[in-house]
């Protein structure tokens, strides 16, 4: 098991977003290293699998089409999950472009606190992860790319993520600018394999150096904090593993909102809003 520790040591755009929306669940979850409680099966609320057509836990059906997407285009398929159907074109030419070496897929980019890349191992000096899905270079190699895509893969809604997924392709932008000093310019993108929709976004160098001291605050904050302060609701603790115990989570924050007995709730705590709120994407 990993050991604890006393702070966040390094956050990635998944931990920033879980910080920024509850910093007592980012503790027990990053820091105490607290396992989620053991699922039960699926429920009717969940998608059916196009594969097997049984009930589907959301998060294991975006695993699973990830996975797809990854080995379809590496050649290890022959073939996709149906839900992907809608990207056959762009996932074809990507596997073609792989053959040709101008396509990696599921990549882990490090960063130290200057932004300078390290390797995914540097435990003691990474600051920032970033993972992409598909980095497809347009004009250059992988080693000096001049013009490249970086690509996202997305599964379940659309409506009220716009906010947080332009900044995800923001934060896709600057890690790739960082990687390669070769960079001009950046296309970064998000597959919707739900909605047959794809946002692109097209980012120079400077401008994505633009929002490196956004980013910068956002860590140091979420870094520094040693205090963890508790932010109950009904919507911030409904898929927090950390729930009390007869609602389904492990029970170990004992300030989460009580669904078995709402009428002894702890009122939610006035916070700021939290600064992953806000994005400069259109």
């Amino acid at each position: 098991m990993a050991r604890e520790t006393a702070t966040i040591e390094a956050v990635s755009f998944s931990r920033l977003d879980v910080y920024e929306t509850c910093p007592k669940r980012a503790q027990l979850q990053y820091c105490k290293r607290i396992p989620e409680p053991q699922r039960g099966p699926p429920h009717k609320r969940c998608p059916k699998s196009m594969v097997t057509g049984e009930y589907e836990w959301h998060n294991d059906r975006g695993t699973r089409m990830h996975d797809s997407m990854d080995k379809y285009i590496r050649g290890i398929r022959k073939d996709y999950d149906p839900e992907l159907k809608c990207l056959d074109i762009e996932m074809t030419n990507a596997r073609v472009a792989f053959e040709q070496g101008i396509v990696q897929t599921e990549q882990m980019w490090c960063y130290k606190g200057d932004w300078e890349p390290t390797v995914w191992n540097d435990w003691d000096n990474i600051n920032m992860r970033v993972k992409t899905d598909i980095f497809w270079v347009m004009e250059g190699t992988l080693k000096e790319p001049i013009e490249a895509c970086v690509v996202d893969l997305k599964s379940g809604k659309i409506f009220g993520n716009e906010g947080k997924h332009a900044q995800q392709l923001q934060l896709y932008a600057l890690g790739a600018f960082k990687k390669f000093p070769t960079l001009d310019k950046v296309y970064a993108e998000i597959w919707y394999a739900d909605h047959d929709k794809i946002k692109p976004v097209e980012y120079t160098r400077r401008q994505s150096l633009g929002f490196q001291p956004d980013w910068d605050e956002r860590c140091e904050t979420t870094k520094s904090d040693v205090i963890f302060e508790s932010r109950p609701s009904d919507g911030n603790c409904r898929w927090c593993p950390y729930k009390a115990e007869e609602d389904g989570g492990t029970g170990d924050c004992e300030d989460a909102y009580r669904y078995s007995n709402p009428i002894s709730s702890a009122p939610a705590v006035a916070t700021e809003a939290k600064k992953g709120s806000r994005s400069r994407a259109g």
